[in-house]
């Protein structure tokens, strides 16, 4: 039986690392070292063909086995991929009619958003408008109506103030007279 150190040592390796032997032959020309007997010893290639020990090739059955399995297993891996992709396309398709929705919604919204821009726009043009109007003559009136009804409750102020003081001097000189005094004439 052939082993992993056998095989090494007859393609030139030996105790797996590549032998730099400083023999008589050329560098150039290939070598080949076997171990017999606890030596090693190096043959050149140029001279004689070496017969390489392969593995016999395996049994059909055991082929026929391997072949099978592999058969079966990419059966199974293709049955996978095939049920993953209809999940896939049918996410795919789900996923798209949601985006062609929110994109429909996304256009009405931006109608709407226009139309505000465009409403807002002439409501604020109106009030300019409005305020850059001449001054009406009721607004005239009502204005006039306003400042006379201020003037008149600084009047009236005023004389409620005036008779308040008028009506302390009053009772300061005039000042009620006690019971005693009422009932006792003098």
């Amino acid at each position: 039986m052939v082993t992993d150190d056998d095989t090494f040592e007859q393609v030139g390796f030996a105790d797996s690392s590549f032998s730099s032997s400083s023999s008589s032959s050329s560098p150039s020309s290939p070598q080949h070292v076997q171990h017999r007997d606890g030596k090693y010893s190096v043959l050149n290639l140029e001279d004689e063909k070496v017969p390489l020990r392969e593995k016999p090739p395996p049994s059909p059955d055991v082929a026929g086995r391997v072949q099978q399995r592999y058969t079966e297993i990419t059966k199974e891996k293709f049955e996978e991929l095939k049920e993953e992709t209809v999940q896939l396309h049918a996410a795919n398709q789900s996923l798209s009619l949601e985006l062609s929705a929110v994109r429909q919604a996304m256009r009405e919204l931006q109608l709407k958003v226009k139309k505000l821009e465009k409403d807002n726009r002439r409501l604020k043009e109106a009030e300019k408008a409005a305020s850059q109007e001449a001054v009406t003559p009721e607004l005239l009136c009502l204005r006039k109506q306003g400042q006379d009804l201020v003037d008149e409750n600084k009047g009236l102020k005023t004389i409620v103030h005036r008779l308040n003081v008028e009506l302390s001097r009053y009772q300061t000189k005039f000042r009620h007279l006690s019971e005693e005094e009422v009932t006792f004439p003098i």
